[in-house]
């Protein structure tokens, strides 16, 4: 497996020939929303300046899906539409996650067993420490395991840190919640997924593999230079629970609505999942003194990344990779949120720029600014 680059909002900003084809729009009457008259346009220049390919950009309003826009291209001549399933990379942790905790919620395994029980990885057999494993520690990146373990010379799983010693983002420990519950189960992830999230959720356009129904609305990664690349799907069968997700905007918008509205969990589960598990890193912006935008408090939930700026609590998430970024978050209280897909390496700030078009008071704008003035 390639090296990826797949961090949360906090930790990717500072590390970081599109084309206009014809723009594609979708509203939604109630409640009201009325995006900038000259966005698409604005969004199609962004693209070409940056050198990304597409972006797809969803607005949210107190709950529901009031406007999507996409446009420039899916692939080589190809216009990106609002059926094209871009690849937003890490944000198939939060879709994970959603899959865990509706597990949990209908009794198939509690988040504080330890996994060890059930699925022990052969590269770590023989440390004990693996008996700390808990799917609510996998789900709040409290492993203590790297990202990727392809990123060591050996190519093993080996411990960076110690586990519940902290917040150590890492792809792998959502691949291995994965194998949990598969081996807890008996059944493979994505009939999992299936049935506890994509069909109540109406998820008709999501996969984490190669699927013959999608082949024609995958958008391809492009990479910083402007080059194509072929979509980086994962082989049938073979799903990474942690990254490669493909997905359309207004699916993923349908997933932060649930988690809003706490669809399909009881309320304690719902509040556990929006209670701080774990407290992040602060970014360079915010070290060793906070400078303007900086959220007062940065933490992991369960699944998603919790900041507050004063009184809002604003959920969030993100990825990002070669040839793709994307961001997501909404306010706790309001339900209002913003969802940036973009198949390009260049990808920041053409979404820091699609968020001054559409969400110029955004605390996640400031934030994100903050971080870029500090690289």
């Amino acid at each position: 497996m390639r090296r990826l680059i797949t961090l949360p909002l906090s930790l990717a900003l500072p590390l970081i020939i599109g084309a206009c084809a014809s723009p594609h729009h979708t509203t939604d009457p109630a409640p009201a929303y009325q995006p900038p008259s000259d966005a698409l346009p604005r969004l199609a220049q962004s693209l070409a300046t940056h050198r990304a390919a597409a972006i797809g950009v969803g607005v949210i309003r107190q709950g529901r899906l009031v406007w999507q826009g996409v446009t420039g291209e899916a692939g080589p001549g190809t216009p990106a539409t609002v059926d094209t399933m871009f690849n937003v990379a890490s944000l198939a942790k939060p879709v994970t996650a959603e899959v865990a905790l509706r597990l949990v919620e209908a009794e198939r395994f509690s988040l504080d067993e330890p996994m060890s029980i059930t699925w022990i990885d052969p590269d770590l057999a023989a440390d004990p420490r693996h008996s700390a494993f808990t799917p609510r520690r996998a789900l709040s990146h409290q492993l203590g395991l790297p990202n990727w373990r392809g990123d060591r010379k050996d190519g093993k799983l080996a411990f960076i840190a110690e586990p519940a010693g902290g917040f150590t983002y890492s792809g792998e420990g959502y691949e291995y919640l994965r194998r949990y519950m598969e081996k807890k189960t008996g059944q493979p992830f994505e009939q999992l997924a299936a049935q506890t999230v994509f069909a109540p959720l109406g998820m008709t356009s999501t996969t984490f593999t190669a699927n013959p129904r999608f082949t024609q609305r995958l958008a391809q990664p492009m990479n910083k230079e402007g080059q194509f690349r072929p979509a980086d799907l994962q082989p049938a069968g073979k799903p990474n629970a942690a990254d490669n997700l493909f997905v359309t905007v207004a699916d993923y918008a349908k997933l932060m609505i649930a988690v809003g509205r706490n669809d399909g969990l009881g309320k304690a589960l719902a509040a556990d999942r929006m209670r701080a598990q774990v407290v992040m890193p602060a970014p360079s912006a915010c070290e060793p003194a906070p400078q303007p935008g900086c959220p007062t408090v940065s933490d992991f939930g369960l699944g998603w990344v919790l900041y507050r700026f004063g009184p809002q609590t604003v959920v969030s998430n993100s990825g990002m990779d070669w040839g793709e970024f994307a961001l997501v978050y909404f306010d706790a209280a309001s339900g209002d949120g913003m969802l940036y897909f973009v198949n390009g390496g260049n990808g920041v700030p053409v979404v820091m720029e699609a968020m001054e078009m559409f969400d110029p008071a955004s605390p996640v704008l400031a934030f994100g600014r903050a971080q870029m003035k500090a690289r």
